[in-house]
């Protein structure tokens, strides 16, 4: 029986084999050209070429648990949950209208539609002021980035001008000429050099002279009329002369009129770039960054920076910056909150001043109550594909609270290399630690070109975090170096992972049919005499 095993186990190596020859040499994922010199992203745009990331949804689903105050009666009470949510289950009802002790509604009492989330009242009563417990399930889908590839298109009929030489060019059924791949075949039509005197200037539409057809109407006074001379641009132009002396008796001669346009004014522009709301917690300091710029085209001196509106709340450094054009700068200050700060919203107004020109933007600082205490704990690089984020939460406004958390890694140039989404519960004046992986897309990581490793590398990781009752966020800057862990594909390629999974499938299929076989006592051997 072990060789019956062994048998159907080279089998399937031999048959997962032949399906990678095939898949490398025929399969494309879309009906472009896959250019596979290009096996990163900034080669693949560099080059020209287009980058096509693959992707593949991930869903998962969450049962969510909310209190809600309503009424039931014969027009019916929606239950209210986000978008695209469905299959409500009313877990309990309670009426606590005039009621020293909330009375419990029976559920023969009421129905509800899982589609929907309709509450419909059941009998004749109306109850009012119900406190309604219910679940329902909630979807979420995610795009997960698992490879890429370089797309384009390539030397053809519909693309001469990817032609670089004559014979990729006339392989395509193109004509070589001046340098370049051309649909149609050189003529008189064009190609001025192939039109003779008489269908130069109808056909050619240049310019007959010195026995050759010229592109330009003249290369000299000669070949204009009298009253006429040859500009630098190759046209018959106008000229004048006066018939007599002047007042001063100079000779007659050519009138020389300056048509130049005025010497343009140079534009002084001074740009100030926005910065978003603020959510910051009484007691608590953070650091702020206004970035302007010179769009004009002079410089700008003696550049200060200022805030107007609730100063008191913010400290910077005094100084003075300088920008040529097409220059940026950055003034860096903080924003602090005072304990005893009433929670409320504060409008800002921060301003830049140079000598030359004055810029501002305004924002609203929103002082809000801790309700939650997040704290980053540790940023992993577990597999090639795969980051872990260790976190933790403390509940501090004695609530159970339900938390929706979005994690993104950000690197150069402002490239997600990976983002996920995820809810975590937490009870009232609990502390309790979490684990995220975020999936990311290696190709997009620096790499040695030697080794063909990812180098270590500094993203950004933005955590924002929201429930019922408060929402903030985090950024923080973490070094991502190689994996800590085995990474079962590491190394293989965009795409080759769907081949490796119908690989794996194929040998376990062999192995179940070798144990199927070797249970029922038969052997190859006798299904080939069959």
């Amino acid at each position: 029986m072990k060789r019956d095993v062994a048998t159907y186990t080279i089998v399937g190596a031999l048959v997962a084999v032949a399906i990678l020859l095939i898949y490398s040499s025929t399969f494309q994922f879309t009906g472009q050209v896959v250019l596979e010199d290009y096996t990163n992203e900034t080669d693949c745009v560099n080059a020209g070429y287009t980058w096509e990331d693959i992707t593949n949804e991930t869903c998962t689903i969450e049962t969510i648990d909310v209190n809600e105050i309503g009424f039931i009666d014969s027009l019916g009470h929606t239950l209210t949950g986000p978008e695209n949510a469905s299959n409500f289950f009313v877990t309990e009802a309670w009426n606590i209208t005039n009621q020293s002790v909330p009375v419990l509604i029976s559920a023969g009492d009421y129905s509800v539609n899982s589609a929907t989330g309709v509450v419909t009242n059941a009998t004749s009563i109306v109850y009012l002021d119900v406190d309604f417990n219910y679940t329902y399930e909630d979807e979420t889908c995610v795009d997960e980035v698992i490879g890429g590839q370089c797309t384009g298109d390539v030397c053809a009929v519909d693309f001469l001008e990817l032609c670089l030489d004559e014979t990729t060019c006339t392989n395509v059924s193109g004509y070589w000429y001046n340098e370049v791949c051309n649909a149609e075949e050189a003529s008189c039509s064009n190609t001025l050099n192939l039109c003779g005197e008489t269908n130069c200037v109808g056909v050619g539409s240049g310019f007959w002279y010195g026995d050759v057809c010229n592109e330009l109407e003249c290369s000299s006074d000669a070949q204009c009329d009298s009253a006429y001379e040859c500009s630098e641009d190759g046209i018959c132009v106008e000229w004048f002369a006066d018939d007599g002396e002047g007042e001063e008796g100079e000779e007659s001669g050519e009138v020389i009129i300056d048509l130049s346009p005025p010497a343009p004014t140079l534009v002084t522009r001074l740009t100030v770039t926005d910065i978003s709301d603020q959510v910051i917690n009484p007691n608590q300091t953070k650091q702020i960054t206004l970035s302007f710029r010179n769009d004009g085209e002079t410089a700008l001196t003696s550049c200060t920076f200022g805030i107007v509106d609730s100063s008191s709340l913010v400290t910077h450094e005094n100084g003075e910056k300088s920008l040529n054009p097409g220059q940026e700068e950055e003034f860096v200050f903080d924003i602090s909150i005072p304990e005893n700060t009433e929670e409320g919203q504060h409008s800002l107004t921060a301003m830049v001043t140079c000598s030359q020109r004055s810029s501002s933007t305004m924002f609203v600082v929103d002082v809000v109550e801790k309700k939650l205490e997040f704290e980053l704990i540790d940023v992993q690089r577990t597999r090639d594909d795969r980051v872990r984020v260790i976190y933790s939460l403390e509940e501090l406004a004695g609530n159970n609270q339900n938390v929706e958390f979005v994690f993104s890694l950000v690197g150069a140039n402002e490239v997600e290399v990976g983002m996920v989404q995820v809810n975590q519960s937490i009870n009232a004046n609990s502390f309790k630690e979490f684990r995220t992986n975020i999936n990311i897309n290696e190709t997009l990581l620096p790499i040695n070109e030697t080794t063909n490793e990812t180098l270590e590398s500094e993203l950004t990781l933005n955590v924002n975090y929201d429930s019922l009752i408060y929402s903030s966020s985090v950024q923080e800057k973490v070094l991502i170096g190689a994996p800590i862990g085995f990474a079962i594909f590491g190394g293989i390629g965009a795409g080759s992972v769907v081949i490796l999974l119908v690989v794996v499938l194929a040998l376990a299929v062999v192995l179940f049919v070798a144990r199927r076989m070797r249970k029922s006592g038969k052997t190859l051997g006798s299904l080939i005499k069959k």
